[in-house]
């Protein structure tokens, strides 16, 4: 019995012994496996975000050059913009102490230098219309329109003063009505000039 159990026990030792190398190498091929597909992943995933990274990086840079060339555009134009509206306001003011000469005194001698004055402003605002605001280009033309009026008021009154004492007496309603259109046209420019004046510091100084 003795040597029964012996070999029974060796049989046993035989195949617990097996079968754990069996689950030894189990183990060894499951971990070698795992450990394959997991770096495979990983590098697959390293590549993927590698790509991503390059794909942003190419994106922000091409944005950022976007960007840089949007800031020069925009500086470029503030700076002509400003350099524009500085030497416009000069011809603006400088237009209306020509009309408020002309409104203390009706001197004929003046008013072909005020319809040039007029004319060249109007051509200033005209050739550089595409750097002016909307707005401020609607002001600047109706400004103009009340200057021209204001000429014309003038010029009437300088043509009806140089009449003969009979015909001013013949119209001295009609006069009257000139002064004061005169007076409402000078009004409408003062206040004109001084809005525009508002509007381009508000425009230069943001």
């Amino acid at each position: 019995m003795v040597e029964v159990y012996k070999v029974i026990g060796a049989l046993l030792a035989s195949v617990l012994l097996g079968g754990g190398i069996v689950a030894a190498i189990v183990r060894f091929a499951a971990n070698w496996i795992s450990k394959r597909t997991l770096d495979h992943y990983n590098n697959k995933h390293a590549k993927e975000l590698e790509q991503l990274k390059a794909d942003y990086s190419e994106a922000l840079a091409k944005t950022n050059h976007e960007l840089e060339k949007a800031e020069r555009r925009h500086y470029l134009y503030s700076q002509s913009q400003f350099e524009l509206y500085n030497s416009l306001w000069k011809q603006l003011v400088y237009t209306k102490r020509l009309a408020d000469e002309l409104w203390k005194k009706a001197d004929p001698r003046k008013l072909p230098s005020f319809a040039d004055q007029i004319a060249q402003t109007k051509f200033v605002i005209e050739e550089n219309m595409l750097l002016i605001e909307e707005d401020h280009y609607n002001n600047l033309s109706a400004l103009m329109t009340e200057f021209e009026n204001f000429g014309v008021g003038k010029q009437k009154l300088v043509e009806i003063r140089q009449s003969s004492t009979d015909e001013i007496l013949a119209n001295i309603h009609d006069v009257s009505k000139m002064i004061k259109d005169n007076g409402d046209c000078k009004d409408r420019y003062d206040k004109l000039v001084t809005q525009i004046g508002d509007s381009f510091r508000r425009q230069l100084h943001g």
